[in-house]
């Protein structure tokens, strides 16, 4: 079971194993009742983003890279995650979403 105090390296070995639905779960549930530092919150919304888009589910795909971006400290990094979302967005055929992801790439 995942714990706070884990590291990326021993999140991704817990996880190990188990099939992309039940390491959404996890994921999502250790997000939810734990509180983290940004860097592992991010660390989480991109294995997140990663595991929904091997799924086909580009709505959560590019919810969890916006996430990631919104809690990113360069701009490089909130310009690549929002530019993913929008991608996401495009895939999935949400085109006002893909403008709305493109405005806050921009930004």
């Amino acid at each position: 079971m995942l714990k706070p105090e884990m590291t990326k390296s021993e999140i991704e070995r817990d996880l190990q194993g188990k099939g992309n639905f039940v390491q959404i779960d996890h994921l999502n549930r250790f997000l939810k009742d734990h509180p983290l530092s940004m860097d592992t919150k991010k660390f989480i919304f991109l294995k997140l983003a990663s595991l929904y888009e091997s799924s086909k589910l580009f709505g959560e795909t590019a919810k969890a890279y916006d996430n990631a971006a919104s809690i990113s400290l360069t701009f490089a990094e909130k310009i690549k995650h929002y530019t993913k979302a929008a991608e996401s967005y495009a895939r999935l055929g949400a085109f006002d979403r893909i403008d709305e992801a493109m405005r806050k790439a921009m930004s």
